[in-house]
């Protein structure tokens, strides 16, 4: 990582297009635009053009007995895995990270002092990702909420089809509600 470096992934078209929109009159240093392999999800692309300020992070849902935060297309998939997760009472707050650094100090720090329970997951290597990032923060900051993190593991993936690697990884709608019910009981 570049110090100082601003690294974003949008959830879909609408906030690639005003992360675009928020880097070019950002004037304060550089910003990363992930974006996903493949195609966007296909929402409705609007004309309005806003600016997302720096290091904020958005709820996608409700919920206090768990916290799923993710980052990119992984969140349409999260918010499914809420809505069956509620069907069994659990209630989950989806969180989309958008800018994994700087990272959203002030709902880490609302997540810590509730001590909700967080689950991270990322389509990248869990070593230095956003779930570690969030770890270190609870560490260092005094918190201890009980942390998940699901990802890639430091070994080679094969190329492939995106959503065959995703299965193959358990990042797909039933290994995700198994794993986080699991990690809750």
């Amino acid at each position: 990582q570049f110090p100082n470096m601003i690294v974003t992934m949008p959830k879909d078209e609408n906030e690639a297009k005003n992360l675009v929109y928020t880097a070019m009159h950002h004037a304060q240093g550089p910003i990363a635009i992930r974006y996903p392999r493949g195609n966007g999800l296909g929402v409705e692309i609007t004309d309005k053009r806003e600016h997302l300020p720096i290091g904020t992070w958005e709820d996608l849902t409700e919920g206090q007995d768990v916290a799923l935060i993710s980052y990119g297309p992984t969140l349409a998939t999260l918010v499914e895995v809420a809505k069956t997760l509620a069907e069994q009472g659990i209630r989950a707050r989806v969180i989309n990270a958008r800018y994994i650094k700087p990272m959203d100090t002030t709902v880490l720090g609302d997540l810590g002092a509730k001590n909700t329970p967080v689950v991270t997951v990322e389509e990248a290597m869990l070593n230095g990702g956003l779930g570690s990032q969030i770890a270190n923060y609870f560490t260092d900051h005094g918190y201890t909420n009980r942390i998940k993190r699901l990802g890639i593991d430091d070994t080679y993936i094969e190329h492939g089809d995106v959503e065959q690697i995703l299965e193959d990884l358990g990042l797909t709608h039933d290994p995700l509600v198994h794993t986080i019910q699991q990690f809750l009981d």
